[in-house]
């Protein structure tokens, strides 16, 4: 079956009080497959030591073939997540992430697909300015 790694599940302040509730719905994306939470909802710690070692361990089940990466919370996890599927899949084979997007129109998400290139070469003319 698919999973969808959810990378960061962002929380929201429930109004008239201190606690705080999920900012987003995220049943939608169960469509696609089970629902995988690589880091704990809401603010990551500073450190990445604190949360890199269980993301990526999380990563190694990541089949490119057939699963997802839901790319919401915090932008550094994010990277962290794609940067992560991106080693481990994108230096022996050709692949793609697949991600899922959400689509208010349809109110549900959509699967695209990014490429992953194992040594991209620059192409066409550099546009880097000489010193």
């Amino acid at each position: 079956m698919p999973k969808v790694f959810v990378v960061n599940e962002p929380l929201k302040r429930i109004p008239g009080s201190s606690a705080y509730g999920r900012a987003i719905d995220l049943r939608p994306a169960e469509v696609f497959g089970e629902l995988v939470y690589l880091a704990p909802a809401g603010e990551p710690p500073l450190d990445p030591f604190g949360w890199w070692p269980e993301m990526a361990k999380k990563l190694l089940d990541f089949n490119p073939a057939e699963d997802f990466l839901l790319p919401v919370g915090h932008p550094a996890l994010i990277t962290a997540a794609a940067s992560i599927i991106g080693a481990y899949c994108g230096t022996t084979q050709k692949y793609c992430i697949n991600i899922l997007v959400w689509r208010g129109r349809e109110l549900g998400y959509v699967a695209c697909q990014i490429p992953l290139l194992p040594n991209p070469e620059p192409q066409g003319e550099s546009h880097a300015q000489e010193a």
